[in-house]
């Protein structure tokens, strides 16, 4: 799964994973987030894959979720929609975070 919001780099055994939305200080979207959870399950899954680093272009490293990118245009959601349907996608990143059986590093970079 191919997302520009996530630039992905392979170097030997170091899965290199960039935030890449530094005009929305990196924070995370729907698609982001899906991308991001396909290469840490490949990453689960690769033995050569020794370290996963996460780290963000620019000035920031990650701002947190993007609610406003969830919200069509169109319309406005109910009141409290948005804070529903966050979790199921939040979550699943959070615990493959913490049962990845490689090291993850979060690093803001200069």
């Amino acid at each position: 799964m191919s997302d520009p919001a996530l630039d992905v780099r392979r170097d030997g055994a170091v899965l290199r994973l960039t935030f890449d939305r530094p005009e929305r200080r990196n924070a995370l979207d729907d698609a982001t987030t899906r991308a991001l959870i396909t290469e840490l399950e490949a990453a689960n899954q690769d033995e050569a894959v020794r370290v996963v680093t996460l780290t963000g272009a620019g000035d920031d490293f990650c701002s947190g979720f993007d609610l406003a990118t969830r919200a069509d245009g169109a319309t406005r959601p109910r009141v409290g929609s948005l804070q529903r349907r966050l979790p199921a996608l939040t979550h699943r990143l959070v615990s493959l975070v913490c049962s990845i059986q490689v090291s993850v590093v979060a690093a803001a970079l200069d």
